[in-house]
């Protein structure tokens, strides 16, 4: 099962990192990688933020008495749109059929993949482009 799952992994992976090298390197920052690979690792490491805030608040909805205690504005009104946003989402999924449901996990699965690629791909650039050139 292996040699099948692997190398579509692997497709996968390539395919997205040379569409965001495309879009990033190229159409964006024509060819300014400095740049290019900076606002890969702010957008890609944001967003992983964001998410990892996301599931804590989701987390953290079965406890709602913690979240109404929190002192720090800020917070409090993040996380109260963040668990605005997860219950939309979540009755949007659970409104419908069970094929509106896979499609709504599926779109947040790809989001989550292309975060990823563009983590990775603001950290290599960052030490290709910028690290590396001072060495």
């Amino acid at each position: 099962m292996s040699f099948v799952i692997t190398p579509l992994f692997v497709l996968a992976w390539k395919g997205t990192w040379q569409n965001a090298d495309l879009l990033f390197d190229q159409v964006i920052f024509k060819g300014e990688l400095k740049e290019s690979s900076l606002t890969c690792l702010i957008a890609g490491s944001t967003g992983s933020l964001i998410l990892a805030f996301y599931q804590a608040s989701c987390k953290a909805r079965c406890k709602c008495e913690n979240i109404d205690k929190q002192r720090d504005m800020k917070y409090h009104c993040v996380i109260h749109i963040l668990l605005l946003l997860q219950n939309m989402v979540q009755n949007f999924s659970e409104s419908g059929s069970k094929s509106c449901y896979i499609i709504v996990t599926r779109i947040f699965t790809i989001v989550v993949f292309y975060i990823d690629i563009l983590t990775w791909k603001g950290i290599w650039g960052t030490f290709n482009y910028i690290v590396g050139r001072t060495m």
